[in-house]
C-alpha cells in the first residue's frame, strides 16, 4: 500500500463527454463541467475526489428525479 496521495485533476470537457458515452449515462456533459468548474471543483467543502463516481451519482439522481416526475405526472382518469 503506497501512503502517495493522488491529486485530483479535474477533467476536460472532452474526457466527460467520453466517459458519459462509454457508460451510457443521461447527465450532460457541460452542464456537470461548469456547474463542478464554478464551484472550484469543490463538493460542499470539500475537494472533489473522483469525478467519474460524482458523475455516476448524478446519472442516479437524474434516474430517480426522471422515474419520479413521470409517474407524479400522470394523470387519473375517471
Amino acid at each position: 500500500i503506497s501512503g502517495k496521495k493522488r491529486t485530483f485533476i479535474p477533467p476536460t470537457i472532452t474526457e466527460i463527454k467520453s466517459y458519459i458515452q462509454e457508460k451510457n449515462l443521461t447527465v450532460d456533459a457541460e452542464t456537470f463541467y461548469f456547474h463542478y468548474e464554478s464551484q472550484g471543483w469543490m463538493i460542499g467543502k470539500n475537494k472533489m475526489k473522483s469525478w467519474t463516481a460524482t458523475i455516476q451519482n448524478w446519472n442516479r439522481k437524474n434516474k430517480i428525479n426522471h422515474k419520479f416526475n413521470t409517474s407524479k405526472n400522470k394523470e387519473v382518469l375517471i
